[in-house]
């Protein structure tokens, strides 16, 4: 191995690895999403992103919700939290459920993105 050869401890030079969860606050209309990740060199962080999010106002787009980006939070082991507050200024788009189950969450986005999430005790929890 690479690290036995340069004298690193195992692990130093591990593959980048990430745990992103989703949790919405219905009476908040809200929605944040959490990425914790680990990358080599020992690299670990945290993005977080926060929605705004509404009903969509057109009835015949069925299961379709508004957002708006709101809140940036960018942290990386050792350095000062980023927190960028965006608010009403935040770029919109919208996110279309087309399976929902008490299992599964599958969304597609306005950029044509899918989404696929499964219910908490389906993966391992995030640790702060």
């Amino acid at each position: 191995r690479l690290e036995e050869f340069f004298g690193l401890e195992p692990g130093y030079l591990a593959p980048p690895s990430a745990i992103s969860t989703q949790a919405v606050d219905v009476a908040r209309r809200k929605v944040t999403n959490t990425v914790k990740f680990k990358g080599p060199l020992r690299v670990q962080g945290t993005v977080r992103i926060e929605l705004a999010s509404k009903p969509c106002e057109d009835p015949s787009k069925g299961r379709r919700v508004d957002v708006r980006l709101d809140r940036w939070e960018f942290n990386v082991a050792g350095l000062p939290r980023l927190v960028i507050p965006v608010g009403s200024f935040g770029p919109e788009g919208w996110l279309e459920t087309t399976v929902c189950d008490e299992d599964l969450r599958i969304s597609r986005g306005h950029k044509g993105s899918v989404f696929v999430l499964g219910r908490p005790g389906e993966f391992p929890p995030v640790s702060e």
